[in-house]
């Protein structure tokens, strides 16, 4: 499994991004209101950047499954999701993420 079917799996089957995005926009969104007016980025701007840092989270996910486990990015797509389930890896992210601070 690559990181793009990581990816559309972990969005298929949680609510990851939505927590991530929202937990991503709230830190975005202070950090932009701390700026002076004429350097705060408008909503499309902290959007892409809230988008960029999700995908680098999945990145960095893909990474973490790979390095802690037997897995490769040439393993089955079916391994990937045994493991992916066994592990409890959906939920562990969404929990992590509700209580991360930012």
């Amino acid at each position: 499994m690559d990181t793009e079917e990581l990816r559309h799996y972990i969005e298929a089957n949680s609510n990851v991004k939505h927590a991530y995005m929202n937990k991503a926009m709230e830190q975005l969104q202070e950090i932009n209101r701390a700026k002076s007016p004429a350097r705060r980025s408008n909503d499309a701007e902290l959007d892409h950047q809230a988008e960029m840092m999700y995908a680098n989270f999945i990145h960095d996910v893909h990474d973490k499954v790979v390095a802690s486990t037997n897995l490769t990015g040439s393993d089955s797509y079916e391994q990937w999701i045994n493991t992916i389930q066994r592990n409890e890896i959906l939920e562990s992210l969404e929990e992590s993420i509700v209580d991360s601070d930012y």
